[in-house]
């Protein structure tokens, strides 16, 4: 059975550096499959090549059936596969209630006319966000923090928020790059929380990310680059106890 997203020799050179060579990894559906290895080992060049941020020297990537290497990157996220980066994008002015909206809003179909007159079907719209909205965040207990400024929320619950307003797209496959990237040991539990309630939902995960405590609880299959090349793929159990990838990235395996 073929993967949510085949990648085929995915290659991107910047001047003289081969930022990513000859990579190639299939995701299947439903599971939460991580990207990990150390600095510089070419994970956020890997993301933005799948995402359309960056195009690819050669190699393939197939999204659901079709190759959408060249597509730019709002058409990518139009057939289904949303992202989040490295620095928030939320809007801290607004409520998380109302940052929720934004992502349910950016399916709803009405034109600029209804938006600017107010009309009935601009009405509907909002009122059908807001529920959806209040829902995602009660499922992903952040309702709580509902009407809060985004801006005033501590660092690690942001990462939350935007996770949750990503997810709204409704994407079958959702990109998390380095979600744990600045949260204490207690956020960073409460976002593996969430990461299991993403793929309970059905909605398949590619993770970039730094922790490997944290990839080893929550991933169903690992990717391991090192410079650029694929090191090892496969369970957290046989990644934790790759020889390569212990001398390389580990220093020791992980109980």
């Amino acid at each position: 059975m073929p993967g949510l997203l085949e990648v085929r020799r995915l290659t991107k050179r910047f001047g003289g550096v081969q930022a990513v060579v000859d990579v190639s990894f299939s995701v299947p559906p439903g599971i939460l499959y991580a990207v990990i290895g150390p600095n510089g080992a070419g994970k956020t060049t890997l993301f933005n090549l799948v995402s359309g941020y960056l195009a690819a020297d050669s190699g393939e990537v197939r999204f659901n059936g079709q190759s959408i290497r060249g597509w730019p990157a709002h058409r990518i996220a139009r057939a289904g596969l949303a992202r989040t980066f490295q620095n928030l994008e939320l809007f801290p002015g607004m409520t998380v209630l109302e940052n929720v909206m934004v992502g349910c809003d950016a399916r709803v179909r009405c034109g600029w006319l209804d938006a600017l007159f107010g009309t009935g079907r601009r009405r509907a719209a909002n009122a059908t966000s807001r529920e959806e909205a209040r829902r995602l965040l009660a499922l992903f207990s952040l309702d709580g923090v509902a009407d809060i400024p985004a801006g005033s929320l501590a660092y690690g619950m942001q990462r939350m928020v935007e996770i949750v307003r990503a997810f709204a797209l409704r994407p079958k496959l959702l990109l998390l790059d380095e979600p744990a990237a600045g949260l204490n040991p207690a956020e960073r539990q409460q976002l593996a929380a969430v990461l299991r309630q993403a793929r309970a939902q059905g909605v398949t995960v590619l993770l970039v990310e730094h922790d490997v405590d944290l990839v080893m609880t929550v991933a169903d299959r690992i990717l391991v680059l090192d410079q650029g090349r694929v090191l090892a793929e496969g369970t957290p159990e046989e990644i934790q106890t790759h020889p390569a990838v212990v001398a390389a990235y580990l220093g020791e395996e992980v109980s």
